[in-house]
């Protein structure tokens, strides 16, 4: 960190100026942020999920003297500006590493607290985030507070949850540094699963930790101990009332807009059953409640929260009339120029049973949501709407027509050219320029807005929306017992009343933390499937089958990832043991307007690998009857893809594209060991790999339960074997860690033995020009240099390598899915346009 400090220095990047950082979350993040602090500047956090013309406005607007970020993130930001210095901290040529290792002296570079530490930016009305800038004397005051309310001291452990581009990261990274605590990430393979997550909080060694209120009531409510914390610190959005039983840690809820740098107020809940409390201003920090005259309101009476004292920001970024509308004179401080930020909130204070004052927090009074811990603007995503050709009018609303489970409801009004197809439409529009959490779930069409008599809009008018404005599809109704009950759990979870064989859970409304709501209550019910049926099998008539073990009760068909799209669809084969949730985790980061298939594999592996071709063909064709064909696999599954491609060229059929993802051409050796020897060691290779994770690691019973296996010998019955290692204690406990059971490990050992069997019957071809294959190669984990051995059958002309950040397993996971979303989009979009210009 100070040898990138000292760099940044000798670009000439001077107090105040800023450095935009777009990394993923990890040590380089960490070090990236210390440097640009350490050297008197400004970070400017640039989250590389967020869509590409969200992160080019950042750009433009913060207007970074430089920006630090990875090769592997280049193609989510855009095309950059010109005069913009980027430091690539995975490139070959790494100059900082000459500069001084010491400290830099804060009088040396002029810096004081008045300069800026950070700028965040947070959801704007006027249609584009707004930038809040905040000074390095609210930054150190914040870590100073917390260093001393929570007692947190060196050599005890933090974590830090919270999204690269939230406010919360800062506060959960600088305390424990600063104090000589270590600071905990989640590992990569946690990404986006929330139950993954809340798994890895609870088994981590930590003594004080922050979640994000939706996660935080997550936590409480599947238990109430953690092995080692005695501090749980939450906020974001309105807490719910604590279970009846005390858990094993202090509970703190937290309150405090960005523009106040992240905490303004802080009390413990001790009342189980009650409306928690924001509790009282933290040190040096005022609160006022004021009515529309700007006078305080009595105890009881609500009124909209003013913030003033040192933790008020200097302003927004580039906004002198948003500034001067928020941060106001502050009447009743004693020091001139003192400010206080107008918040849009609404509170009032209350009395405890013990005569203590605290605060209660009532909601917004203006267009400002929290929805699952995010900040949201609804004016940005209305002047979105209204972007659309479609669209004269737009009205976004959080409802709450299930108690519990608030969405966005988009009402418009408009000459939509296909009206059947508004939903669809209109969030794939969405979707290209806001982050998922901002797209509504609900589209209304109106005639016409409701207004007051006085000609104001009539929110209270607007109509609860029913089943005709989600994106449904051709109502067909449940069948079979199972679907019938599956149905009431859909609608238990999404609040939609009717719901049909085909229809989609996550284009109804579904989002990571319902799919987990899912899952639990379809247990309730003994229907019992994990978080990667949810994904892998997202219609109600696919989840049926899954529950009662007859996916092949109806005509094997193609899975849809996403229907959406006006492109040609791409079809995603599965790995080697039969793992398709990648194709619907890769979906969501890939060019909108491309629809994307999963095809399953047979329940019985055929004879041969063109056999197998085959059957993946007639999948796929019944899906679209006829080229130009978009082909993609991902590890030994693209060797299906590749043979896909040969037996459609002998077809006369078009294909525009065939993408492997880390897939090396192997050189076919005979497969000498039997189907359950093969399997078995798959299966020591893949809990050995989970043993050498940091989650795992240190884990001397576990590593000898897995030798244990890896020596048994003979192997007479493998379900024998299964059983046998089911029973080591260690065993079970890493299962149950994983979400996932020994013999269910063990089934896709299986699988992928079984699929290694067809390699020695495939000869691979040369394909037909001009036809390319693209090759996306994970960079930290290549087994052979790139093309992976493929220039043994193609010119160097006829394979397109493209690197990816990560490994073999987390190129597949955030950040660096994102990154592999937006390559395989851009090289989709480059090979149509070069396919229309060719003779056919």
């Amino acid at each position: 960190a100070n040898q990138l400090a000292h760099h940044l220095i000798a670009l000439g990047v001077q107090p105040d100026t800023r450095v935009a950082i777009a990394l993923p979350r990890g040590i380089d993040m960490v070090v990236a942020l210390l440097a640009t602090l350490k050297a008197g500047r400004a970070y400017v956090p640039l989250d590389p999920d967020y869509p590409t013309e969200r992160l080019a406005f950042m750009l433009a607007d913060s207007a970074p003297r430089v920006l630090v970020t990875r090769s592997s993130v280049r193609p989510a930001l855009g095309p950059l500006p010109q005069d913009l210095p980027a430091l690539d901290l995975d490139a070959p040529s790494r100059p900082w590493e000459n500069q001084p290792e010491g400290n830099i002296e804060a009088d040396a570079i002029g810096l004081s607290p008045a300069h800026l530490a950070y700028v965040i930016y947070t959801s704007g009305s006027t249609g584009r985030p707004k930038a809040v800038a905040v000074e390095h004397r609210q930054l150190a005051h914040l870590v100073d507070w917390h260093a001393r309310a929570f007692e947190l001291r060196a050599g005890e452990r933090s974590s830090s949850v919270a999204g690269t581009g939230f406010d919360a990261a800062t506060w959960e990274t600088w305390p424990p540094l600063c104090v000589g605590a270590t600071l905990v990430l989640p590992p990569a393979h946690v990404g986006r699963d929330t139950q993954a997550l809340l798994d890895w909080w609870h088994c981590e060694a930590l003594d004080v930790s922050f979640l994000p209120t939706p996660l935080a009531e997550q936590a409480l409510a599947r238990t109430l101990g953690h092995p080692r914390l005695r501090t749980l610190l939450t906020g974001g959005d309105r807490l719910r009332p604590l279970p009846a039983r005390h858990p094993s840690y202090a509970v703190i809820n937290n309150y405090g807009p960005t523009e106040a740098t992240v905490v303004a107020t802080s009390g413990v809940v001790q009342q189980p059953g009650q409306t928690p409390h924001i509790g009282r201003p933290i040190d040096h920090t005022r609160i006022y409640i004021l009515d529309t005259h700007g006078a305080p309101v009595p105890i009881g009476v609500a009124g909209e929260i003013h913030i003033a004292g040192v933790q008020v920001a200097r302003g927004y970024l580039n906004c002198p009339e948003l500034t001067a509308e928020r941060f106001l004179p502050d009447p009743f401080a004693a020091e001139p120029g003192a400010r206080m930020y107008r918040t849009g909130d609404l509170g009032r204070w209350r009395i405890d049973p013990h005569g203590d004052s605290t605060i209660e927090f009532l909601g917004r009074n203006d267009q400002q949501v929290k929805l699952r811990g995010f900040r949201i603007e609804l004016g940005e995503i209305e002047a979105r709407l209204r972007e659309h050709a479609g669209v004269r009018e737009a009205v976004v609303l959080a409802r709450e027509d299930q108690p519990g489970h608030p969405r966005l409801v988009a009402y418009v009004v408009g000459e939509p050219a296909q009206p059947e197809t508004l939903p669809e439409t209109l969030r794939a529009h969405l979707a290209a320029a806001l982050p998922e959490y901002m797209v509504p779930a609900v589209y209304v069409p109106l005639d016409a807005l409701p207004l007051t008599p006085n000609g104001k809009l009539d929110r209270r008018a607007l109509p609860a929306p029913n089943e005709r404005h989600f994106p449904l599809h051709l109502y067909e109704a449940p069948r079979m017992g199972i679907e019938r009950a599956l149905a009431k759990v859909w609608s238990q979870v999404l609040g939609v009343s009717r719901i049909g064989r085909e229809d989609h859970f996550f284009e109804l409304g579904g989002h990571s933390l319902l799919a987990v709501r899912l899952q639990s209550l379809s247990a309730q019910r003994g229907l019992h499937m994990t978080l990667h049926d949810v994904y892998a099998y997202p219609t109600l008539r696919a989840q049926a089958a899954r529950l009662s073990g007859t996916e092949d009760s109806s005509q094997p068909q193609a899975l849809a990832a996403r229907r959406d799209g006006a492109a040609a669809p791409l079809f995603a084969v599965p790995t080697g043991t039969g793992h398709i949730a990648y194709a619907f985790e890769l979906g969501a980061h890939m060019d909108a307007d491309v629809p994307v298939y999963a095809l399953p594999w047979p329940q019985t592996m055929p004879a041969s690998m063109d056999a197998l071709a085959a059957y993946m063909v007639s999948l796929m064709r019944a899906k679209q009857a006829h080229g130009p064909y978009r082909l993609l696999g991902y590890s030994s599954g693209g060797l299906v893809a590749y043979a896909m491609a040969q037996l459609l060229a002998e077809l006369d059929e078009p294909v525009e594209f065939v993408g492997l993802l880390d897939c090396r051409n192997p050189k076919m050796p005979p497969v000498q060991e039997t189907q359950e020897e093969r399997a078995r060691h798959l299966l020591v290779g893949h809990l050995l790999e989970l043993v050498q994770q940091d989650v795992y690691s240190g884990q001397d019973d576990l590593q000898q339960a897995v030798r244990l296996l890896e020596e048994k010998s003979p192997i007479t019955d493998w379900a024998e074997l299964v059983a046998w290692a089911e029973a080591l204690p260690a065993l079970q406990a890493l299962a149950q860690q994983g979400e996932t059971t020994i013999a269910q490990f063990a089934a896709s050992c299986l699988r992928m033995a079984d699929y290694e069997k067809l390699w020695p019957t495939y000869l691979p071809q040369r394909l037909p020009a001009p036809l390319k294959l693209h090759l996306f190669y994970a960079t930290e984990e290549a087994q052979l240099p790139p093309p992976l051995g493929w220039d043994r059958l193609l010119s160097s002309e006829q394979v397109d390598v493209v690197p990816v950040a990560g490994t073999h397993m987390s190129m597949m996971q955030p950040p660096h899915i994102t990154a592999l979303g937006r390559a395989i989009s851009q090289a989709l979009s480059a090979t149509q346009r070069r396919f229309k210009l060719l003779p056919h």
